[in-house]
């Protein structure tokens, strides 16, 4: 696929290279995301679903009016530091190696999900499974899914109270949602012509040395870049992660992992730093990683 140099969006706010639709556990249709990307006024959006590149590629084919629609990913793994978030930015949807990682991801997908209910009947919750398939309709099925069935059943007031009471890390229907390794994912993210991205690093549980040390380890796997800005980091968070970019020679991008009102209603589109988007200026970095995966790919390197 073919990306513009640098978006050209007149009077934008910034860009957002992390966002989710309905395609995997967010609330807006592609079609509605891009509204409110155009509403707002951003110059680039990403559509990072969670194993599925569903909503990028119906996102991809409603471009208009300038603003880039870049098509993205977002895989848990795991490596010696526990679980993390990769994203994969500028990818291409109909690559080989990622349509078949994802493929058998869809399968865990709803393997995981018949788990977790079962957990949660044995713990005394009568949610069915069906329940979970209504929610979820042609998504890849998430933990949001299994909490809107639990909301809907009369079991959790809200999706945050679902989440706290039966599928958080401890509770009765937790099941980890990492099952490759980070070198798998960010190969996987490459062989796609994408940029691999650490997601969030501020959380993902480590402290600020660790984080460090994880970093480097996943850049000898070929990690690119690092979501220094992000909506929930502080100004600490954010100065400290981009200090660790420079001092490891990664590229930075940022993005407010938007999901809708519902799911994660403290983050809004295009607030990835406070209330002000992320700088266009990453863009262009990341688009020219890119084209280097990419060619790499296309020469068998």
């Amino acid at each position: 696929m073919e990306f513009p140099a640098q978006p050209h969006r007149s009077g934008s706010i910034g860009i957002d290279l992390h966002a989710h639709t309905t395609a995997s556990d967010g609330e807006l249709s592609p079609a509605q995301l891009i509204a409110e990307a155009k509403r707002i006024n951003l110059a680039a959006l990403a559509i990072t679903d969670h194993d599925t590149v569903a909503g990028a590629v119906e996102a991809c084919g409603t471009l208009t009016d300038a603003l880039v629609v870049v098509p993205g990913i977002e895989m848990a793994a795991r490596n010696a530091f526990g679980r993390c978030d990769i994203l994969g930015l500028f990818i291409d949807p109909y690559s080989g190696a990622l349509q078949s990682s994802l493929a058998s991801r869809r399968a865990w997908r709803t393997e995981r999900a018949q788990s977790m209910v079962k957990r949660l009947n044995r713990a005394g919750v009568p949610l069915s499974m069906e329940a979970v398939n209504t929610c979820a309709g042609s998504a890849a099925i998430g933990r949001p899914h299994v909490a809107r069935a639990l909301v809907e059943g009369g079991f959790a007031t809200d999706i945050s109270h679902a989440f706290s009471k039966y599928l958080a890390e401890g509770r009765s229907g937790y099941i980890p949602s990492a099952q490759l390794t980070t070198a798998e994912v960010i190969s996987t993210i490459h062989a796609a012509g994408g940029v691999a991205v650490l997601a969030h690093p501020a959380r993902i549980g480590l402290g600020e040395h660790a984080i460090c040390e994880a970093a480097e380890a996943l850049r000898t796997e070929g990690l690119d870049a690092l979501e220094c800005w992000y909506s929930t980091h502080t100004d600490a968070e954010t100065h400290s992660l981009l200090a660790l970019a420079r001092r490891l020679g990664l590229l930075v991008t940022g993005g407010s992992d938007f999901h809708g009102p519902h799911v994660k209603p403290e983050i809004k589109l295009g607030h990835v730093t406070g209330r002000r988007a992320a700088p266009v200026e990453l863009y262009a970095p990341l688009r020219a990683r890119a084209s280097v995966h990419r060619t790499a790919f296309a020469e068998g390197r």
